[in-house]
């Protein structure tokens, strides 16, 4: 009988290989935050950091359509995920802009 295998992140169903980092969670900003392409169709209310196109707050999905992207809202999820990310790399300005964003949609984080 075969011993089985120990892994720290699991093992990808297809490949049965060990997973070298942990998956993300499902409802985690990283799986819906846009692509750089779908970042270029969207409107700059997406954005904290408009000017840039940097910090996206609306969520994008694997198989947004360019219309679907202009209609984007921001959420309370990508609104903390660029909080955090401005925090991170010491942006205050846009920290600021994420903290007003989340006193108009009414976020509690």
């Amino acid at each position: 009988m075969m011993a089985r295998r120990r892994c720290k992140f699991g093992i990808n169903k297809n490949t049965k290989a060990c997973l070298l980092h942990p998956r993300p969670k499902k409802g985690s900003w990283t799986r819906k935050a846009p692509t750089t392409k779908q970042r270029r169709s969207m409107p700059a209310r997406c954005f904290a950091d408009p000017k840039n196109k940097k910090y996206p707050v609306c969520p994008a999905g694997k198989r947004a359509s360019k219309t679907a992207l202009e209609r984007a809202k921001p959420t309370c999820q990508g609104v903390e995920a660029a909080y955090e990310r401005a925090r991170q790399q010491k942006k205050p300005a846009v920290a600021r802009r994420a903290l007003r964003m989340k006193k108009q949609l009414g976020c509690r984080w």
